[in-house]
């Protein structure tokens, strides 16, 4: 029994963690932008996860980190559609 419970629970929680983030107005050029390369390093935050002042401190540490990593950084257009994305749904 406790092992049927346990393959249980860990099927539920694999379901969970494999969700994509649903978030507002996903076909929007701008969420799109924010969708792309936002997953290149990490699962995708729901926009209202802070207030936009919060997401213009944690850009500037992404944009950090991307440089660190030798990525290629954001496009003036790029960091632009995302900050209007997120000003518009952030908290």
């Amino acid at each position: 029994m406790k092992r049927l419970f346990f393959w249980a629970i860990l099927i539920f929680l694999a379901g969970c963690a494999a969700r994509p983030t649903h978030i507002p107005a996903q076909m929007s050029s701008e969420a799109k932008v924010y969708t792309s390369r936002c997953i290149l390093c990490h699962s995708l935050p729901h926009p209202k996860r802070h207030t936009y002042a919060q997401w213009e401190g944690i850009m500037a540490v992404m944009d950090e980190r991307m440089e660190q990593k030798g990525m290629k950084p954001l496009a003036s257009q790029e960091k632009s559609a995302i900050m209007r994305y997120l000003k518009k749904y952030a908290r």
